[in-house]
């Protein structure tokens, strides 16, 4: 299979990602039941998190019939799925790992551009937000998690990139705020390996 990934098309047990900024194209593959995505799912999950089907498709998102779960692959810093999260389609309830490891949630076509900064929200539905409105992000998968990965996906961002990490609005009674909290130590981190100009930020709801 050479191309984009489009998960609605598979409907075979393998997943294919192609990294088109490598400079030797790379492949990845996992053996495990993703199959087309049911036009009704996708527009339901799309009107749920309030993007376009075509963001949905972008993310690689697909379907488990045998549990009747969507499918989200999650990515390292060199295009390869490490991940696969399931989820209920009724209860969006974690249902099962495919591996243990975490990774990133961004877009097939995803590319370094300094025309716009690159977002680093917290999980998967922001990530799907963002692209919806035609923004450069990538998704981290807890307040705190992805360092590495994004280290190696953002290793090439000259010193004119902006990066945005966005912390969750999660303040508690007692003032915590684990996603600002979050945010701050991943770019602390970051700005020590990249070149780039890394802030942080607030995602808004």
């Amino acid at each position: 299979m050479v191309g984009a990934l489009d998960v609605r098309h598979i409907t075979i047990q393998t997943i294919v990602y192609r990294s088109e900024r490598a400079s030797t194209v790379r492949y990845s593959c996992v053996a495990i039941l993703v199959s087309v995505l049911p036009v009704q799912k996708l527009n339901k999950l799309a009107d749920d998190w309030n993007v376009s089907p075509g963001t949905l498709s972008a993310l690689g998102i697909g379907w488990d019939p045998q549990i009747n779960a969507y499918t989200f692959p999650e990515i390292d810093g060199s295009s390869h799925i490490i991940l696969i999260v399931k989820r209920d389609s009724e209860t969006g309830k974690k249902l099962a790992y495919y591996r243990s490891k975490r990774g990133l949630s961004y877009a097939q076509n995803w590319e370094l551009t300094e025309d716009q900064p690159i977002l680093i929200p917290e999980g998967g539905s922001d990530t799907a937000a963002l692209h919806s409105l035609g923004l450069n992000a990538v998704g981290r998968p807890s307040a705190t998690g992805g360092v590495d990965h994004l280290a190696e996906l953002l290793a090439d961002c000259s010193h004119d990139q902006e990066i945005i990490v966005l912390g969750e609005n999660d303040e508690k009674d007692d003032g915590e705020c684990p996603g600002r909290d979050g945010a701050i130590r991943v770019a602390s981190k970051l700005q020590k390996i990249v070149e780039a100009t890394v802030k942080v930020g607030a995602a808004t709801d």
